[in-house]
């Protein structure tokens, strides 16, 4: 059996995409308010019966609020690198860090909009 938990969380920032023809709207530096959903999964449950407690989630929330929030993203790691600011990428970049974290993260969405989301899916043949 696997169980899963689900934590939602929002930030605000700008971004502007580099890789998009300049005529397209996303070359134009615009803003979003993101909303996060981290989902943990395991096999077993903790003696307490969880998977993670969802407190131990909000740490993806506070490096967010730290490091992105009221932010343009393309200034900031990873994105100063190269790495264009795209809802994909960035949940990629947020799945990466929550594992950094130790948090049993196997899943991150972002959404740009109500209605438009990306997500990012940890799969390792080894855990």
């Amino acid at each position: 059996m696997t169980y899963r938990v689900c934590k939602r969380f929002h930030f605000a920032a700008g971004h502007q995409l580099t890789k998009v023809p300049s005529g397209h709207k996303c070359a134009r530096l615009h803003g979003h308010n993101y909303v996060v959903e981290v989902v943990a999964e395991a096999r077993t449950l903790t003696e307490e019966g969880w998977v993670v407690d969802f407190a131990d989630l909000r740490k993806l929330k506070d490096w967010c609020d730290a490091n992105w929030d009221h932010r343009v993203l393309n200034d900031l790691w990873p994105f100063n690198a190269g790495v264009e600011t795209t809802a994909e990428n960035i949940a990629a970049v947020l799945v990466k860090i929550g594992r950094d974290l130790g948090l049993p993260i196997t899943r991150v969405r972002v959404w740009e909009s109500p209605d438009s989301y990306a997500e990012a899916i940890w799969e390792d043949p080894d855990e």
